[in-house]
């Protein structure tokens, strides 16, 4: 969840705003925070209540539904973490068309990077200090991209880094080797994280309506 101003203004986290805004839910102001651990953004909202009850229903609902069909079809292009990873990002990215664009553009872009450095690390050789130089290359590649306004959404884009990491390293027998397996790894993990925006925007639109009815 990230710290917005600008919601602590209308006391609500920014991911609940964008979600209130789209149903019209009244939001009065709840001042300044009464000291340094205390912000109004976290502050209980009586007209939050039933947002936050319809997001825990909606998504509650549409994740388990999700994990079942994850487990049922058993592709190793639907993996059931990664979705869930993507769902967060659309509404850490602020939710709605414009954090779905952002979201799914930068974990894509976190995943190609993670790639690189992973092709690159496979082909030098692995040892610790190749593996620190290039992550650490990588990495600032992909803050650097930021400075674009469709990549600046940084904590996605290290979503979709991490995941293309975490499967290589768990899984990447099942991938195939070589620069080929690395490709079908990232593939998996972005096609994933598509489907948990993709969620996201949809369990968004669900919970407008469940909580306007």
């Amino acid at each position: 969840m990230r710290f917005d101003r600008a919601a602590c203004r209308t006391g609500k986290p920014s991911f609940l705003s964008s979600v209130a805004d789209a149903m019209a839910i009244p939001c009065r102001d709840v001042g300044e925070a009464r000291s340094p651990h205390e912000f109004p953004c976290f502050v209980k909202r009586e007209d939050n209540m039933d947002l936050v009850t319809g997001l825990a229903v909606v998504i509650g609902i549409m994740g388990g539904i999700a994990t079942w069909a994850a487990i049922t079809i058993g592709n190793p292009y639907l993996l059931i973490w990664a979705v869930f990873v993507g769902w967060g990002s659309f509404y850490h990215c602020g939710g709605k068309e414009a954090g779905f664009k952002n979201s799914a553009v930068a974990n894509l872009w976190g995943a190609i990077c993670a790639a690189g450095a992973l092709i690159a690390l496979t082909s030098i050789g692995v040892t610790a200090i190749m593996a620190g130089i290039c992550v650490g290359i990588s990495i600032i590649v992909l803050i650097l991209a930021a400075k674009l306004p469709l990549l600046s959404a940084i904590p996605s884009a290290v979503y979709g880094y991490a995941t293309t990491a975490a499967l290589f390293l768990l899984a990447a027998a099942a991938y195939g080797e070589g620069a080929g397996g690395i490709i079908k790894v990232a593939a998996a993990v972005v096609i994933s994280l598509i489907i948990g925006n993709i969620l996201g925007y949809v369990s968004e639109k669900v919970t407008g309506a469940v909580v306007k009815a």
